[in-house]
C-alpha cells in the first residue's frame, strides 16, 4: 500500500491496535505548528477533564490470577459496584448522522506531520473520510467504508483501492471492525464488552471490560460520567496497547463531547502519537457521501 494509506490507517489501527507498525505519512503533508482549538462555544460550556489515573496494563492482565487482589474490592462488593456503574458503561451517543472536522498532528520518534480530516457518518451504515493538506488546499485521499466494503481514492498517487471489508487485512495492519472505527471518531468507547472489574479512586471510576479479543481499561469522571481515558490491549501480556486521553469536553447540542484527544500507540519498540483537535461537530444533519473514481486512475491490487 502507498504511504498515503497511513493517514487512514491512523484511525483504523487506533481502534484495533494490531501488532503491525504504522507507515509514514506522505511527504506532501508538511510539518507545521500545532493548531489551537477554534470551536465556537461559550466559556461556561467548556469542561476540562483532570489527569486520569490508570491501572497498568500488566495489572489488568494478571489481576485475575493473583491471590492478593488488593487493587480490587471483594467479590461481593465488586458485583454490587458493577451493577451500579453498568448505566455509565452502557451510555452511548444517540444520533443518526455525524459530521466533523479535525486537525491532526501525527508523530513518530523521527517525524511529525499535520493534516486535516473531514468525517461524515451515517450511523452503522457509512463512514466517509476526506484527507487534505496545506490547510485544505490539497486533496490527498478520500475513503468510503460500509459494513461490507472498503474504498479509497489516493489523489497523490492517482490510484484507487476497493476491497470487501472482510479482506482489508490484505492491505492494512488488521481487520477493520466498522463499529470500533465509528466509535473512535465520535468519541464513544471503542468496543463493547462485559464489565469484569471496577476500581474507584476518589471521584473517578475505572471500568475494566473484556471481549474475546481485547481488554479495555476506561477511566470515568463520575461527577458527569465523561470518559477521561481509554486504555486497550490484547489478552496476551506484552502485546500492543494504545491509550486515548479525552482532555477537553464541550457542550454541543445538549451533548458533552470530547473535542480534543491524544492517542498513543505502543508496539514493542515502535511508538506513535496523535493529537486530534475537532474544530466542529454536527449531529443529525442531512449529509451526502460523494465518492467517485477518476477514469484515469489505476487500481491498486
Amino acid at each position: 500500500m502507498s504511504k498515503i494509506g497511513a493517514v487512514i490507517t491512523l484511525f483504523i489501527v487506533s481502534s484495533l491496535f494490531s501488532s503491525c507498525a504504522l507507515m509514514h505519512l506522505p511527504e506532501l503533508l508538511p510539518q507545521a505548528g500545532k493548531w489551537k482549538h477554534t470551536a465556537s462555544v461559550s466559556k461556561d460550556s467548556v469542561i476540562h477533564a483532570p489527569q486520569p489515573i490508570l491501572l497498568p496494563v500488566d495489572t489488568i492482565l494478571t489481576a485475575q490470577t493473583k491471590k492478593d487482589q488488593s487493587v480490587f474490592d471483594s467479590a461481593a462488593l465488586q458485583n454490587k459496584r458493577i451493577q451500579e456503574v453498568s448505566p455509565v458503561w452502557a451510555k452511548r451517543l444517540h444520533y443518526s448522522t455525524f459530521a466533523g472536522k479535525a486537525k491532526i498532528n501525527f508523530s513518530t520518534a523521527d517525524d511529525s506531520k499535520d493534516f486535516t480530516a473531514n468525517f461524515r457518518i451515517k450511523k452503522d451504515s457509512v463512514i466517509w473520510v476526506q484527507i487534505t493538506a496545506l490547510g485544505g488546499l490539497v486533496q490527498a485521499a478520500r475513503v468510503c467504508i460500509t459494513a461490507d466494503s472498503f474504498f479509497m481514492v489516493n489523489y497523490i498517487d492517482r490510484e484507487y483501492m476497493r476491497l470487501p471489508l472482510s479482506q482489508i487485512a490484505r492491505v492494512l495492519p488488521a481487520n477493520i471492525e466498522f463499529a470500533s472505527l465509528q466509535n473512535m471518531i465520535t468519541g464513544d468507547p471503542l468496543r463493547e464488552g462485559a464489565i469484569k472489574k471496577v476500581c474507584d479512586t476518589g471521584n473517578r471510576c475505572t471500568i475494566v471490560a473484556e471481549d474475546n479479543g481485547y481488554i479495555q481499561n476506561v477511566c470515568y469522571n463520575m461527577a458527569d460520567s465523561t470518559m477521561e481515558s481509554g486504555l486497550i490491549c490484547t489478552h496476551s501480556a506484552g502485546g500492543p496497547n494504545a491509550l486515548i486521553r479525552y482532555i477537553h469536553y464541550e457542550l454541543l447540542d445538549g451533548r458533552k463531547l470530547s473535542t480534543a484527544r491524544t492517542l498513543s500507540v505502543n508496539n514493542g519498540k515502535d511508538n506513535y502519537a496523535a493529537e486530534i483537535d475537532f474544530v466542529n461537530m454536527d449531529f443529525d444533519k442531512p449529509l451526502e457521501f460523494p465518492f467517485s473514481i477518476p477514469k484515469n486512475f489505476s487500481e491498486k491490487k
